[in-house]
């Protein structure tokens, strides 16, 4: 059909939609050459020219199309109709740039590419630059082709070329995606042979140097290669990450610090070992977080690291490690090998909130660390700059840990170092009031068999529940039900574990208590209307099919007064059942008034009596405490709440009527 267009006079150079020529579209085609020839010479007859040069509306040329394509037989053809190989597109791509950026190492394409060039047009511009100001050398390094890098190189392409982002080729060499060490050293004899030097340390836009991107990409033949050509290893980045950081901060070791100290010494180099990082890190505190990188540790260690620099939280090496340790292995290599080398390691230093690294290691909840430094010295009394003693660590940070506890405890007398039990932080609150506050019953439990003075202890205020636990707002529909009804749960039993040690409740605090549920939704608020939610199908069907203990379902749960499902179920059970994510099954609609029905129920032996015992106060005991309890009997928690509010204003109205009366 072209053939017969164009010998029916049609314009072979007419544009399309995209602004494509007939040419364009042969090349896109892989027509047979014979046939690309023949239409050639039909335009010649014809004494019409195809513009062989002609740029679609993204700037590319035929041969763009071509090498994108690989047709070789096309190319050779392009370029013997007088081609142009420098041309570029909107994006700067030469024909070359667009051969090193295909998926394959096609060095053959490329060759032939050049020798076409030198046979039928100009020479080709070997360092022609993209918009990125990326040479074609740069992107055949980009994408791995060794072969074809090679070869470039060979034809003069410039070593030290940079792009817009400051990579030379030697950190692409070095950044590749793989251990290119024979393109590298044929880089270097180039570089020898040609008396054009490398710049073996240049820097890119981040500052950072080929060596690295070789540590960085895990190269280590490209890396052993560029420290013996004197790559300078103490050069920064802009991150301050001189080589030993940077090995310092990958996930395993396999012999890089030591074939960096081996040839740095070889070449009479002093490696900068105490080099400040990125928050005036020091090698040594990166490869002590991880377990990983031990022998780099103590290699550190070994060749002299210093043991107490401080970053720019004021951590040392050891706040790191008791920051980041599963166990006591790193920690005892630390402090072992230091006073080996006569350099003791500060076993209480502080950073700059006053922690000591026994704050780290119980914040960690990892007793073996904490047992090994309550072993060498740490003092179990140090408190940070908000009076955080590491007896409130415990109590507030962790999650109900009283194993830990107890270790922290028993280890300190152990040493003859016992703990103040009740010490207070700059707030006046003690660790017991912090694991009340956090509804950590275990941990309050341990406080209590360890001595906390519950004679003098002041149950929390509302307000520090709520600045503990935040608003209920920000928290997901999912998360709220959770929460409800672990705190409804836990708030009784952490009051029940109080007065059974002998605490005695004030009305204020109980006030306080009921106020929470007040403040976080968990009062149940529906009518007498929306009382058959759980009667639904649906629901009924889901709720028997979760079960809250062997032998009773959620079904059966809801459905038994509040005094006989204390019977059947404990609190931690109702906490349980909120974790588990059991209540997610329900029907959506019925989740959150499910969950609140629970919490009505789990709380009601708290509310009752306070209840019972304000509503008789109110009616001064005129009515028997049987009819009373009859009264009230039926009415929700949030109407015990009231009650429990009226007589408190009746009371204060009283107090303040007396003293009227007395002035």
């Amino acid at each position: 059909m072209v053939e017969f267009l164009l010998r029916k006079g049609a314009d072979p150079n007419s544009l399309n939609k995209d602004g494509e020529t007939t040419l364009h579209r042969i090349c896109e085609a892989n027509l047979d050459d014979l046939a690309v020839e023949m239409l050639f010479e039909i335009c010649d007859e014809k004494h019409q020219s195809m513009q062989v040069d002609a740029q679609d509306k993204m700037g590319k040329t035929p041969l763009h199309v071509a090498i994108t394509n690989g047709n070789i037989n096309m190319i050779e053809i392009l370029m013997r109709r007088g081609a142009q190989p420098n041309l570029a597109d909107e994006n700067g791509f030469t024909p070359l740039h667009v051969l090193c950026q295909r998926e394959n190492d096609d060095v053959d394409l490329l060759k032939m590419l050049f020798e076409a060039a030198d046979k039928f047009s100009a020479p080709i511009k070997v360092d022609a630059r993209d918009k990125s100001d990326c040479t074609p050398l740069h992107l055949a390094l980009n994408r791995g082709h060794e072969q074809m890098a090679e070869w470039l190189l060979r034809r003069g392409a410039d070593l030290n070329l940079a792009n817009a982002k400051g990579s030379r080729a030697l950190h692409l060499i070095s950044a590749g995606r793989m251990d290119h060490a024979d393109l590298l050293r044929t880089f270097f004899e180039l570089s020898d042979e040609r008396t054009q030097p490398v710049e073996i340390d240049a820097r890119d836009n981040q500052g950072k140097t080929p060596l690295h991107y070789a540590i960085s990409h895990r190269h280590k033949k490209v890396f052993e290669l560029l420290l013996r050509r004197d790559a300078d290893p103490n050069l920064a980045d802009n991150y301050g990450s001189t080589a030993l950081h940077t090995i310092c901060m990958v996930d395993e070791d396999n012999g890089w610090a030591k074939m960096l100290f081996e040839i740095s010494e070889e070449k009479n180099r002093q490696v900068q070992i105490d080099a400040r990082g990125m928050c005036d890190f020091t090698p040594l505190h990166h490869a002590l977080v991880k377990k990983e990188l031990r022998p780099v540790a103590e290699l550190l260690l070994r060749k002299g690291a210093a043991t107490n620099l401080a970053d720019w939280e004021g951590s040392t090496p050891l706040h790191m490690v008791c920051k980041y340790a599963d166990d006591e292995d790193r920690v005892k290599m630390l402090i072992d090998i230091s006073n080996e080398e006569n350099k003791p390691v500060e076993v209480d230093a502080r950073d700059t909130l006053g922690r000591t690294p026994l704050h780290r290691a119980l914040a960690k909840g990892n007793g073996q660390v904490v047992k090994y430094l309550l072993k060498l010295g740490a003092d179990p009394a140090l408190a940070d700059e908000n009076g955080f003693s590491p007896l409130h660590v415990v109590s507030k940070d962790l999650y109900d840990d009283a194993k830990l506890l107890e270790l922290f405890c028993d280890t300190s007398k152990e040493v003859d170092r016992p703990v103040q039990i009740d010490v207070q932080d700059k707030n006046g609150r003690t660790p017991l009031q912090w694991a009340v506050t956090n509804l950590f019953l275990n941990v309050v439990d341990v406080l209590l068999d360890q001595g906390a003075d519950l004679s003098s202890f002041v149950f929390p205020s509302k307000s520090f529940f709520v600045e503990r636990f935040g608003p209920i707002s920000e928290m997901h529909e999912r998360q709220r039900i959770e929460f409800k009804l672990s705190l409804a749960s836990k708030i009784v039993d952490v009051v029940k574990r109080l007065e059974k040690r002998g605490y005695e409740l004030e009305l204020s605090n109980t006030l306080d208590i009921m106020s929470l549920f007040a403040e976080y939704d968990l009062f149940d608020k529906s009518t007498d209307l929306e009382e058959n939610w759980y009667d639904d199908e649906e629901f009924v069907i889901k709720s028997k099919e979760i079960m809250v203990n062997p032998s009773l379902s959620l079904h059966d749960l809801i459905r038994l007064r509040p005094e006989e499902a204390s019977k059947q179920l404990k609190h931690d059970k109702y906490v349980e059942l909120a974790r588990s994510n059991k209540l997610s099954d329900l029907p959506e609609s019925y989740q959150k008034a499910c969950a609140v029905h629970l919490c009505e129920t789990v709380s009601r032996g708290f509310f009752w009596p306070w209840a019972l015992d304000a509503f008789c106060e109110l009616q001064h005991y005129q009515l028997p405490v049987l009819c009373c309890e009859m009264i009230i009997a039926n009415l929700k928690n949030e109407d015990l709440y009231n009650i429990c509010l009226a007589f408190i204003l009746a009371w204060a109205k009283a107090r303040d009527d007396s003293l009227v009366i007395l002035s």
